[in-house]
């Protein structure tokens, strides 16, 4: 006998496939609560899951990309909107079939058994454990918990197992390392090629005393970012560029050398945006969109048709987040400039073309100023500070804040050191110290190269 779940949002059309698909012998199971599909399904553990596409709180492509992530139960999906683009969207998002509304109880019957047939005959059910949301993976040695799956090794696979089969009990060291030492790997790996065994005893020799630390993934740099995207089908070679320049212009992100790193104002987005658009905020849902435009480009679908499956779940989702969803507010940089008019602190805004310096008296003070970003430099003219500023094509160079009474301008960022030779600046060029003065010609290998921007 095999088991079928139906999320089926029509309890009568629901009703009615129950009673057809038992009819074939099989036993069915109705959702009822579509906020929590994913415990039921690993609650239930079906055979094949028949999902309608428009239902409460999430789609169905949402809930199918959950239950892919811990495993391949066949799932059909159903839905009124037969056009093209919804097949096409169903099968990238996982599904393995398509059946169009209103349901012929006889084709749908058909396509089930044949799916049941082909899928569990040549590949076997994917058994399944779970505890509190956990779920592991019999077939694949993974956990999944909260949309996140590991891999694990093959110890803790094994002790996962036997306390997830002993639910509810106490499980002592000698069951553990006994079901450990069943596994002929577990043996090979730890045991010495010496006659060693389980029950030897061994004498204290010596203490190597050495303390190794987890080092945290590298962050992304714009090509290390750029291809991830492209692992991930996100993104098209003219849109990178674009994205990420939108990312720091929106202050999302920031670059330091060339890393990238999220803000607060990036991580709060982030968050919100998941909250609210679960189902859109999502790389599966991006690649199978960028997939369904490339279509859309190729003629095999119509856009009308991809606008008027998104759009109605989209606009419900946004009316739903503006109401919802709390406003927040970042605090503005307080920097080290007095206001010229009434002597407040002046602040960091952010307008269309980057930054500058308001006095935060608005609307009472409207004085502004041009925001340069200072090097903990002095000016060797007028012992100043040198600012980082662009010219009117973009290119970056370092000059005195005081311009245009000092004209002091360079290329490379000064180092804030002199020319032993001639007094002269030394800036920081590659990996090297150079004189300011080419006919000087000084230079001097340096680490703060390293540290520079």
């Amino acid at each position: 006998m095999q088991k079928i779940m139906i999320v089926e949002d029509d309890l009568a059309m629901a009703g009615v496939m129950k009673k057809q698909i038992e009819s074939w012998g099989n036993q069915v199971m109705c959702v009822s609560d579509f906020q929590n599909i994913l415990p039921a399904f690993v609650e239930y553990d079906p055979h094949m899951v028949l999902m309608d596409i428009m239902l409460p709180f999430f789609n169905g492509y949402h809930w199918c990309t959950e239950i892919r992530r811990i495993s391949n139960v066949p799932v059909v999906f159903i839905s009124s909107a037969s056009e093209n683009m919804n097949i096409v969207m169903a099968m990238n998002m996982g599904g393995d079939d398509f059946i169009p509304k209103p349901v012929d109880l006889d084709v749908m019957t058909a396509k089930i058994q044949a799916l049941l047939r082909r899928t569990y005959d040549m590949t076997g059910r994917i058994p399944l454990l779970e505890h509190r949301g956990a779920i592991l993976n019999l077939n694949n040695t993974t956990l999944t918990y909260d949309g996140e799956q590991i891999e694990l090794t093959k110890n803790e696979f094994r002790i996962l197992q036997t306390l997830l089969e002993n639910k509810g009990k106490v499980v002592s060291r000698e069951t553990l390392m006994t079901r450990l030492w069943q596994m002929d790997s577990y043996v090979e790996e730890n045991t010495l090629t010496v006659g060693l065994d389980k029950d030897s005893v061994l004498t204290f020799a010596s203490f190597d005393p050495k303390q190794h630390f987890t080092q945290p993934p590298a962050h992304y740099t714009e090509a290390t970012l750029v291809r991830a995207m492209e692992e991930l089908g996100i993104g098209r070679p003219s849109t990178y560029a674009p994205t990420i320049t939108t990312l720091l212009a929106r202050r999302y992100v920031v670059k330091e050398e060339k890393n990238l790193y999220v803000t607060e104002l990036g991580e709060i987005v982030n968050h919100m945006m998941k909250e609210a658009f679960p189902s859109i905020v999502d790389v599966h849902f991006t690649a199978s969109m960028e997939a369904l435009l490339d279509a859309v480009e190729e003629g095999s679908v119509k856009w009308k048709a991809v606008v008027a499956n998104f759009y109605p779940d989209l606009d419900e989702a946004v009316q739903l987040a503006e109401k919802d969803l709390a406003e927040v507010s970042i605090a503005d940089e307080v920097s080290d400039e007095v206001c010229e008019v009434c002597g407040r602190q002046m602040v960091i805004k952010y307008g269309p073309h980057g930054r500058f310096l308001a006095c935060p008296g608005f609307p009472d003070c409207r004085s502004t100023k041009p925001y340069f970003e200072k090097i903990g430099v002095a000016c060797p003219k007028c012992g100043k500070d040198i600012v980082l500023k662009k010219t009117k094509k973009g290119r970056k160079y370092y000059g005195c804040i005081d311009n245009p009474d000092c004209d002091f301008m360079v290329w490379q960022k000064p180092s804030g050191q002199n020319c032993p030779r001639c007094g002269g600046p030394l800036l920081i060029k590659g990996n090297k110290l150079v004189c300011n003065d080419a006919q000087c010609g000084y230079h001097v290998l340096s680490e703060l190269s390293n540290k520079s921007s």
